[in-house]
Order: structure tokens, then C-alpha cells, then sequence
């Protein structure tokens, strides 16, 4: 039984209903590239592995999350040519299983020049614009993705790195 059959259950949607309802104060979710709260709903249960005090807490931190960082309006902003000249990225594709690719490319020399000229919000605010307008085209419509970008973790060409949730440039 593969995600979507999972879901497609009564005792699943007897529980996506009960989510529905400890979360009502929140809907319609304030999502401009949601495909539908219902779709939303489930992405968070899935994450909880169904259990619903979690999937609450992770949704209402999510969604305070994008109202704090104004993230509906971030797909309209501009931002300078140098985001995309020093360090680009974005969706370049599908996996074998059909999820999408997040794809970037810094160099040290571009990093180098991003960190001295822009504040690490502005780094992130970009990174958040790269996914939104992703999220807009479809590029992540239907992976099984939900939630904040976490820190960029910034690493010179020639090293590895491995990023953390608490990991800072």
C-alpha cells in the first residue's frame, strides 16, 4: 500500500476530519500555492506519521511561520540579478520516484561576495522565493514536502559539508 492508497481510507479520512477540526480557527490556511487545505492537512498528518497533537503543532508553527515571514508575497518581490549570478539553484527535475530535485550550484568565490554584500535574511528570503515560485509552477505541487526552509549551510566549493538544523553561515 503506497501514500495515496493510505489515505484513501475511511478510518483515514475520519481522521483528516478530526484534524480538520482541532485546526478549523486556521482555515481556509492562509496558502497561496496550496492545492487544497484537505491536501495540507494530510501533508502534515503524514509527517506526523498520523498523530494528530503533532501534525497540530507542526501546522500552527508552519503557518505563523509564513505569516511572520510574509511568505505569500515573497514570490513578488525582486530581487538583484546577483542571487541568480552567485548563486543559483532551483527545481531541475523529478527524482526516480517523481519528487522534485532542489538543485544548486554556489561557487566559494560567488559565495564569498553574497555573504559581504547581503544580510543572512536576505539569503534566506531568496531561497524562500525559490521555492514559492517552485511550489507555483508545480515543481513541489505534489511532493510530500512541508514546512520552513531550514539555516543555508555554507560551504566552500572544495569542502563537505554536512547541514543541521542549526547549522549558520
Amino acid at each position: 500500500m503506497d501514500w495515496d492508497d493510505e489515505c484513501r481510507t475511511p478510518e483515514y479520512d475520519r481522521l483528516l476530519q478530526q484534524f480538520a477540526a482541532n485546526v478549523r480557527d486556521l482555515l481556509p490556511l492562509d496558502d497561496i500555492n496550496k492545492i487544497s487545505d484537505r491536501d495540507m492537512l494530510r501533508r502534515f498528518l503524514v509527517a506526523r506519521k498520523n498523530d494528530l497533537k503533532e501534525a497540530e503543532a507542526m501546522l500552527r508553527k508552519y503557518m505563523a511561520w509564513r505569516k511572520q515571514h510574509n511568505v505569500n508575497n515573497v514570490m513578488y518581490e525582486t530581487f538583484s540579478t546577483d542571487f541568480v549570478k552567485y548563486h543559483p539553484g532551483g527545481i531541475h527535475g523529478v527524482d526516480r520516484k517523481g519528487f522534485p530535485v532542489y538543485y544548486q550550484r554556489p561557487e566559494a568565490k560567488g559565495l564569498s561576495y553574497m555573504l559581504e554584500h547581503y544580510t543572512q535574511d536576505q539569503l534566506m528570503r531568496w531561497h524562500v522565493h525559490v521555492m514559492e515560485r517552485s511550489r507555483e509552477r508545480g515543481g513541489l505541487g505534489t511532493a510530500p514536502w512541508a514546512g520552513p526552509v531550514l539555516p543555508t549551510c555554507w560551504m566552500s566549493a572544495s569542502s563537505l559539508c554536512r547541514c543541521s538544523p542549526t547549522a549558520t553561515p
